[in-house]
């Protein structure tokens, strides 16, 4: 990934898994996790950073951590700093002291209603010229590209569609030897007519493709 703002690097997330970017999202940068614990999305006092798209309520976010607080009889957790996603890179954040070498960790959610959490890791550093995309992957580098995907599998999740439970709720209404029933039929054609990121032939659940993945990547930089 390049050295974008986060800003540009959500157009990145999105265009990798397919979102329509119709959602507001954050990154948070969170103390690593010892050996052995359980992933927990949600750890306020572990907070590092937190990288936003907009500065417009982050008194109230504060605000409501301390209430929170109050409420539970807790004490309150630390104020976790912020940075706006315009003027801050992931790159940045990776290259940092304080959180590089695996001493934090970086998530991205997208969509606060459905709670989407990609866990984001940085596995190194490759030159910017495309050949190692181009050894990874054998063809399509297009020239000029700076971020390109090397591997994956599964179709990209329904936006809209409730989360990870109303994801596999969709999945199982179009597996094969599903059988019919209004509910069945109601998901089918909300995925084929509204979703925002649906497909008029349905949904084939391990539909991927890496070439198109990258089509949308370098069209980024077009």
């Amino acid at each position: 990934m390049a050295a974008t703002p986060d800003e540009n690097d959500t157009y990145i997330l999105h265009a990798a898994f397919g979102w329509a970017e119709a959602h507001l999202y954050h990154f948070t940068v969170s103390e690593s996790r010892a050996a052995g614990e359980p992933y927990q999305f949600f750890r306020p006092n572990k907070e590092l950073l937190s990288i936003q798209d907009s500065d417009d309520d982050w008194d109230e976010q504060d605000d409501m951590v301390v209430q929170m607080a109050l409420v539970t009889g807790r004490p309150p957790p630390r104020i976790t700093p912020k940075a706006l996603a315009s003027e801050c890179t992931l790159a940045s954040v990776f290259a940092n002291p304080q959180f590089a070498h695996g001493k934090a960790e970086v998530t991205y959610e997208y969509d606060f209603g459905d709670g989407w959490i990609h866990e984001i890791v940085c596995l190194g550093k490759a030159d910017a010229d495309g050949e190692f995309a181009r050894r990874q992957i054998g063809k399509g580098v297009v020239d000029g590209q700076w971020t390109w995907c090397i591997g994956g599998e599964g179709h990209p999740c329904a936006e809209d569609c409730g989360g990870s439970g109303g994801w596999k709720e969709l999945k199982q209404a179009f597996a094969d030897g599903a059988h019919g029933g209004e509910r069945v039929d109601e998901l089918r054609t909300w995925y084929r007519t509204h979703c925002l990121n649906g497909e008029r032939e349905g949904l084939n659940r391990w539909k991927w493709d890496i070439f198109e993945v990258n089509q949308r990547l370098a069209a980024l930089y077009c």
